[in-house]
Formats: structure tokens, sequence, C-alpha cells
């Protein structure tokens, strides 16, 4: 197993949090569509997903730029240090 960085042990304990948030919401929004709720319910429990689904996407690019910098590489320029 590799030892990572505080930096780097913190980005993939986030990215796990958003990706536990994300599985939530998507249950919540399916819960919604399933049980009638009104549009409005719906429109906010796939708005609540998109988001979610949004926070992953930003925790990953975070975790890859540490993982970058780890890695002597601007994450950036995409150049070495």
């Amino acid at each position: 197993m590799t030892q990572r960085s505080t930096e780097g042990a913190q980005a993939h304990l986030n990215l796990h949090a958003a990706i536990h948030v994300q599985v939530g919401s998507l249950e919540r929004f399916k819960a919604a569509v399933l049980s009638g709720a009104s549009p409005h319910e719906i429109e906010m429990a796939r708005s609540a997903y998109l988001a979610a689904a949004e926070a992953v996407l930003d925790r990953s690019q975070d975790q890859l730029f540490v993982q970058m910098r780890e890695d002597g590489i601007d994450p950036i320029t995409r150049r070495p240090f």
C-alpha cells in the first residue's frame, strides 16, 4: 500500500465523503420520483443530486492535482517542476 501525504489523505477522504453524499442524494431523488412527489420536490432532489455530482468532480480534480504535485508535476501546466 502506498503511503499518502497528509494533503493526499485529506483529498482522498474529501472525495469519498463527496461520493457518499452523491449516493445519498441519488437515493433521495429516486425516492421522490417513485413516491409521486410534487414536481417542485422532484426538481429540488434533482438539483441536489446534480450539485453533489459536481462536488464529486471537484474533489476528483483536487485529488488529481495533489497527486500530480506529489509526483513533481505542475497541475496547471502539466510540466515537471
